[in-house]
């Protein structure tokens, strides 16, 4: 993050861009019914796992060029309008219900651990760690 809070890098695009996940926008929707100045976000899914994964971080090498790099298309699997908008709308409107993560089948989501701790502020994650390692005493 930059000293304004602004990401340095975009990685829901570069993800896009790199071809590991699909960036849904409002401009997918030539058809919707938003009112032109309302922002609505962006969200990426995922070809295997939907909306159950994040992007934490790019590496970037300034000095390593790969001429023969092959650019690989993200999939776009949700395929219908209706289906993009309540896309977009499930995660600007209700994000913190997890339901726009299930937008289409996946193989695998978070555990119930990992969604506790990820709706948990980050300075009181301590405490769900502390569970997690206490519970992984019983295995």
């Amino acid at each position: 993050m930059n000293h304004n809070r602004r990401p340095k890098v975009l990685v829901q695009t570069a993800a896009h861009v790199a071809g590991a996940a699909y960036y849904y926008q409002k401009k997918d929707l030539p058809e919707n019914t938003w009112n032109e100045k309302q922002k609505i976000f962006g969200v990426s899914v995922h070809p295997k796992y939907g909306g159950w994964f994040a992007i934490r971080g790019v590496l970037i090498f300034k000095d390593i060029l790969a001429h023969d790099l092959i650019k690989t298309e993200p999939k776009d699997i949700v395929h219908t309008q209706e289906l993009r908008k309540e896309l977009l709308e499930r995660f600007n409107y209700n994000w913190q219900d997890w339901t726009f993560r299930d937008i289409v089948p996946v193989d695998s989501r978070y555990s119930e651990e990992q969604k506790d701790y990820f709706a948990m502020p980050p300075g009181q994650r301590k405490s769900v760690i502390d569970k997690i390692k206490k519970n992984m005493g019983a295995y």
